[in-house]
């Protein structure tokens, strides 16, 4: 099996393995494994009135996170579905 890199969160915060079980804080909280290479990079993309910066892996983070359709349809609280496509809500990337 090939070993990959990995960054481990809890909440916002990274956790570096060597830290997982050896810090009382983290005992008993549960976190999110995902591909290093996710966050090699970032782009700039416009947020209201501001630019945010979006991680270059964002769709396999959304996938890992919310399943394989979340770029697909959207839930509204009463459970239906709504095809994102019908929405312009990608980020516009700053040049």
């Amino acid at each position: 099996m090939l070993e990959r890199e990995c960054k481990i969160l809890l909440g916002h915060t990274e956790v570096h393995n060597d830290e997982l079980y050896s810090h009382p804080t983290h005992l008993r909280k549960v976190g999110t494994v995902y591909d290093a290479e996710d966050f090699i990079s970032f782009y700039p993309a416009e947020f209201y009135n501001n630019h945010i910066y979006i991680p270059i892996g964002s769709t396999n983070i959304l996938k890992q996170d919310y399943g394989s359709n979340v770029l697909n349809v959207m839930i509204n609280k009463d459970g239906t579905e709504v095809k994102i496509d019908q929405f312009n809500i990608a980020p516009r990337i700053l040049k």
